[in-house]
């Protein structure tokens, strides 16, 4: 190894010292503070004869945690474009609770191969914490008239979703996987959403399939947070 390595196996060794050194700060004194990024979507949970649909959204959220891992969180959420819908914007108010992190301690017998190793290793210096919520998401859905053939007065599809109701309001519950980066958490997120305001509804061409519209909703995200 030439000699000119040494300066850098150093400096990488303290910079690795001194983040294991805050993370263990970061379990008595955790940082209360967060600002996230949401990029997923959501899909309703419809019977086998009806077809489903995905909606991509993007979530921005503040989260502060009061005491022992318990906090609260609100934002802002709005979607892409949805036939008879612009978007819909709305606002998470939820309370979280997040637990303490912990690392993977790999057993070295029972990895199989080299690349085993290096992941379990590489995952055994990166904390990962829990969070489990719930709460409402209320807000507005931006409808318009779906555009139809100015003759036959059909839409360009035989079947599709369609929004035509402006108030949204939603009951959710959910959990977070956050991997930690220092102040930073990479996450993946799931939440259960309940939807009493029935927004979405089925068309065809023999219309609104009465007495149907789907009021539970899978949504699934992964982003970024900021923790201070």
């Amino acid at each position: 190894m030439k000699s000119s390595s040494y300066p850098v196996l150093i400096i990488a060794f303290i910079l690795l010292l001194g983040y294991t050194e805050r993370i263990n700060a970061l379990d008595h004194d955790p940082l209360q503070k967060e600002i996230s990024l949401h990029f997923g979507a959501f899909s309703p949970i419809v019977p086998e004869h009806y077809p489903t649909f995905c909606l991509s959204s993007t979530r921005i959220e503040f989260s502060y945690f009061i005491y022992n891992g318990w906090g609260l969180r609100s934002g802002f959420r709005f979607t892409n474009p949805f036939p008879g819908c612009r978007s819909i914007y709305s606002v998470p108010l939820q309370v979280c609770y997040r637990t303490n992190s912990f690392t993977f301690d790999p057993n070295e017998m029972e990895t199989e191969n080299l690349g085993e190793t290096i992941f379990y290793s590489f995952m055994s210096l990166m904390p990962i914490n829990f969070e489990f919520n719930g709460g409402v998401n209320l807000g507005y859905a931006d409808t318009h008239p779906v555009n139809r053939d100015p003759v036959k007065h059909q839409t360009t599809q035989e079947s599709y979703y369609g929004v035509y109701q402006n108030i949204y309001g939603s009951l959710n519950a959910g959990t977070r996987m956050n991997f930690q980066i220092w102040h930073f958490n990479l996450f993946f997120d799931y939440q259960l959403n309940y939807l009493p305001s029935h927004n979405f509804s089925f068309y065809s061409d023999y219309g609104k399939a009465k007495g149907y519209s789907p009021t539970w909703l899978n949504e699934l995200s992964g982003g970024l947070q900021l923790r201070f």
